[in-house]
């Protein structure tokens, strides 16, 4: 199979391919006007070293991908024959949407063919058409790949039709189609009430979250989502169905929990640990003023290695509207009753020593703090993206991220140079504009704990290699899709150079579920310890390198 290498890409579709981002609920996305280039001497002066700006600018370019066979060049009736799922070529009505993946900075990498399969037989038969007619491939269910790894120049194999949830008599475990995403599982599972420790965002796939470690509310208390996997069926490169579990193919299940996704097989179905959700959960939201981020931040160092299990903190220095400003939100959320909850984040504005300027609290089930935290009011079909769902009415970004895992404890000194670089891009107008929505504008840095049930020894082994961690942080900007060179090339260079200015206090260690096209040294930041033994399996079982992509685990 030819290699398919990503280096960047202008994230524009072209004008007769662009897909019809029209809902009949929710915004529209409009360009942003053109400008001049942002001037070399205005970024190195905003803090940016030139090298950071030089790769910044490349990252955008559009890159010389591989040329795919042409769709009239390819039997693809015969694919279409030999599968039960459809195969959809760029002459089909539905191509502008299923070619396109979540992240549009990506949208212009289309597909020679997308390949929506209703089965496994379906998955072992396209890849090996793939592989006999050369083409690259790529695996897709939520689309949510930060790195567009999901985009590809051949085909698209999306596994989003397999959705069928099975729960054991004894309501110990599940097994679910590798087409689910968060939200519809968890619903799915409700009316046991119990789930699978899983992810926030509703339209995350389980497959690739687990794939790469999966971080949630329940993590804490239950475990990453890697952890609750306990058996897989995968589709391996030879085109087989096997199965990955602790009595047979135990490497297999080993990789594939935690390993990062793509690299190993195409998974069609997973089996996973249940826990009980039963208890009311309340959510609370605290925002401080960006005067006091170093305050906040440092007293939230402190508060939360003492948070019991139950307890799950996202907290966010971010950018704002133009008129209001930039912010620091602190999202509590607690297994447990109201009184608890508001007790412990007291202990954390007592220690800031500020009072928040607004605070939310919402005591509810499970399900609905998990549903209302992105999709309240939403119907299931709705709670989806432009673009990417014909009635999706959330905004599609297009965005860039780093992340590091946190280890240490940060001085006062690092806080101040993500808050100047907040403050700084809330004051540049091409990164917050006037017509400004929080949803594809903005710029964030995003801590997310880790400790409890993460920081122990799961009850089966996984590959994920970081367990003595604080904090999973996110260095992210997002902008309008399809908007001028400009634009993407000034918000990759701000997420470069914030990165950049807390360099002294990084891990070198980056999280695989935030994949970042940028990184050098992806490998060991992603895989640490696990690396050797990862490459070890992927030889054994992908010796031909067919599971390829950007950053995927080689062969050889």
């Amino acid at each position: 199979m030819q290699p398919f290498r990503l280096t960047a890409t202008s994230g524009k579709v072209p004008e007769a391919k662009r897909p019809n981002v029209k809902a009949r609920r929710g915004p529209t996305h409009d360009a942003v006007p053109n400008r001049q280039l942002l001037s070399r001497r205005r970024f190195l002066k905003s803090g940016a070293s030139a090298a950071v700006f030089t790769s910044a600018i490349s990252l955008t370019r559009c890159s010389s991908v591989a040329p795919a066979p042409s769709p009239r060049t390819l039997p693809l009736d015969r694919l279409r024959s030999a599968i039960q799922g459809r195969v959809i070529a760029p002459s089909d009505p539905a191509y502008g949407i299923a070619s396109q993946p979540w992240n549009a900075h990506f949208a212009g990498i289309l597909p020679v063919a997308v390949v929506v399969v209703a089965s496994a037989d379906d998955v072992a038969q396209t890849i090996k058409f793939a592989r006999e007619y050369r083409l690259s491939f790529a695996m897709r269910n939520g689309r949510h790949g930060f790195a567009g790894f999901s985009a590809n120049a051949g085909l698209v194999v999306d596994v989003s039709n397999l959705t069928a949830v099975r729960a054991d008599s004894a309501g110990e475990r599940a097994t679910f189609g590798a087409g689910l995403t968060n939200l519809p599982l968890y619903a799915k599972l409700w009316p046991t009430r119990m789930t699978v420790p899983a992810g926030t965002c509703p339209t995350v796939g389980l497959t690739g979250l687990s794939a790469a470690g999966g971080f949630g509310r329940l993590s804490r208390l239950y475990g990453l989502t890697c952890d609750n996997i306990l058996e897989l069926k995968v589709v391996t490169a030879a085109g087989d169905l096997v199965t990955a579990s602790q009595n047979e193919n135990a490497d297999l299940l080993w990789a594939c929990k935690g390993g990062g996704g793509g690299n190993f097989g195409a998974v069609v179905e997973l089996t996973a640990r249940l826990h009980p959700v039963d208890m009311l959960f309340t959510e609370i939201a605290y925002t401080f003023s960006i005067a006091n981020a170093v305050r906040v931040m440092t007293a939230f160092q402190a508060w939360v290695p003492e948070l019991p299990d139950r307890g799950h903190c996202w907290t966010e220095i971010r950018t704002g509207d133009p008129k209001t400003g930039a912010s620091v939100i602190v999202e509590f959320t607690l297994a447990g009753p109201e009184d608890q909850a508001r007790a412990l984040g007291q202990e954390l504005i007592s220690a800031a020593g500020v009072q928040p300027k607004a605070t939310s609290i919402v005591t509810a089930p499970y399900l609905s703090t998990m549903r209302d935290s992105l999709c309240a009011g939403l119907r299931p079909d709705e709670c989806a993206y432009v673009g990417v769902s014909p009635h999706g009415v959330l905004p599609r970004p297009a965005f860039y991220a780093k992340s590091d895992l946190i280890r240490t404890t940060w001085p006062a000194e690092a806080f101040e140079a993500l808050v100047e670089a907040i403050e700084r891009r809330q004051a540049d107008p091409v990164l917050t504009p006037l017509n400004y929505n929080g949803a594809i504008n903005i710029g964030k840095i995003a801590f997310e704990t880790a400790g409890g049930a993460i920081a122990r020894p799961p009850a089966t082994p996984s590959a994920f290699a970081h367990r003595d961690i604080r904090y999973v942080v996110q260095y992210e900007a997002r902008w309008r899709p399809y908007a001028s060179d400009l634009v993407p090339n000034a918000n990759i260079a701000w997420t470069e150079a914030t990165y950049e200015s807390v360099k002294s206090w990084l891990s070198g260690s980056a999280y695989q579920g935030y994949a970042d096209p940028n990184l050098l040294n992806w490998q060991h930041q992603y895989y640490g310890a696990s690396l050797r033994r990862l490459r070890a399996i992927k030889r054994k079982y992908d010796p031909d390198d067919v599971f390829r992509y950007p950053q995927s685990i080689p062969s050889a």
